[in-house]
């Protein structure tokens, strides 16, 4: 499930998908507590996330005056976060560093009650073991050490399966699937009606992006016209032309003209709550 949404443009904001990160620190234990496959009690390995994100969102709901749907939140969250199922089928490696840097996170958001570098912090948890060619069921299966996966499924086979690939490196010009910003993780589980689907990535370190349904186009520069956000690059947005994403303090519209990690609060960007609609109703945040 994706996470708790909302801050800047990447949404996702309780901690949005990065890069897959090193496999240095890597914890060998999957489902803990119970059979194999099943969430012990213990929560598993990543527990200390789950207990941390926990407390924090109880403390920062309850001081937004947002109460009463986090009473069984540890469960919840290991009952509808697929990062954590497929830490417990075994798919998934935790970590260890990655995992302790966002615990870490959490912990801060936890007094200030603020999303301010949970982006950051939680990427790279999840480590997949799934070479090219092998069965998975999320892009997060896949071993992403040498770059972004795709776990694609093909509509009308007989099981929910499908198969990591490598998605090809786009070119100018190239049918695409989707854009790859800098420092983010754009691996993804793709369902399609068959593999001559396009799964090539357009690179923002290409100077790229994927025109969506079409193909790779250069990136527009400052000031110049634009149609959609991803045309302008990581560092703008669009308003009609392309415009530098607001830091903390700037003025502002809309969340998706201020940076990573800050909303558009009451005319100025600033850091994203960690309370909102979706973290104080029990959602588990996004995580990779």
């Amino acid at each position: 499930m994706a996470g708790a949404a909302g801050s800047g443009r990447g949404g996702g904001g309780a901690g949005l998908p990065g890069s897959g990160g090193s496999t240095g620190g890597v914890s060998e234990t999957a489902g803990q507590g119970g059979e194999a496959g099943e969430l012990g009690s213990d929560l598993g390995p990543l527990g200390p996330l789950i207990a941390t994100y926990c407390a924090a969102a109880r403390h920062c709901c309850t001081q937004a005056g947002m109460t009463g749907a986090l009473d069984n939140c540890e469960a919840s969250f290991a009952a509808q976060s697929d990062n954590v199922r497929l830490v417990a089928d075994g798919k998934a490696l935790v970590n260890a560093e990655a995992l302790a840097r966002c615990v870490a996170a959490y912990e801060t958001a936890g007094t200030t009650c603020t999303l301010a570098g949970i982006s950051a912090a939680c990427r790279g948890i999840l480590v997949g073991t799934v070479a090219d060619d092998g069965a998975c069921t999320d892009a997060l299966a896949c071993d992403r050490k040498s770059g972004a996966k795709v776990c694609l499924k093909i509509q009308g086979a007989p099981s929910d399966v499908g198969t990591c690939k490598t998605p090809p490196r786009g070119t100018s010009g190239d049918p695409c699937a989707q854009s790859c910003e800098d420092g983010a993780e754009c691996s993804s589980t793709t369902s399609s009606p068959d593999d001559s689907v396009p799964t090539t990535l357009c690179y923002e370190a290409d100077g790229l992006y994927c025109e969506l349904g079409y193909s790779c186009e250069t990136i527009v520069g400052a000031g110049q016209g634009c149609t959609w956000n991803e045309a302008c690059g990581s560092g703008q947005f669009c308003d009609s032309t392309c415009q530098p994403l607001g830091q903390s303090g700037d003025s502002c519209q809309f969340t998706f003209g201020c940076a990573d990690g800050l909303s558009c609060v009451a005319g100025s960007c600033a850091p994203a709550p960690l309370a909102s609609n979706y973290v104080c109703v029990g959602y588990p945040p996004s995580f990779d």
